[in-house]
């Protein structure tokens, strides 16, 4: 059980470098495209399930910062348009992104 856990949590590590850089490029676009929305959705698509499986494989502190920008990208989808709630948003995939970077680098496999 215990391989079986450490097998998945490596599949997750080695997935974030992945989702770090569609992250870091749909947050690059939302910032310059006159329509952020389309951007946002896959965002929230990608953090929703960060936020599920960090808590559940032990990166607590990546798992709630995924779930922060979750909600702040769900506060800032109705305007077409960056706005001050789109600009929060981007600053709190920016710290998933920051967050991700930490455990990549390090090689962690929970934390």
């Amino acid at each position: 059980m215990a391989r079986s856990v450490a097998a998945v949590r490596g599949r997750f590590v080695a997935s974030l470098a992945d989702r770090a850089a569609e992250l870091d490029a749909l947050m690059v676009l939302a910032e310059t495209e006159p329509d952020a929305r389309r951007f946002f959705l896959r965002a929230v698509e990608i953090v929703h399930r960060i936020a599920g499986v960090a808590r559940t494989l032990g990166f607590s502190d990546l798992g709630d910062l995924a779930f922060e920008a979750e909600r702040r990208l769900g506060t800032a989808l109705p305007p077409a348009a960056v706005t001050t709630a789109a600009e929060t948003a981007i600053e709190a995939v920016d710290h998933v992104v920051s967050c991700i970077d930490q455990i990549t680098l390090s090689g962690q496999t929970a934390g």
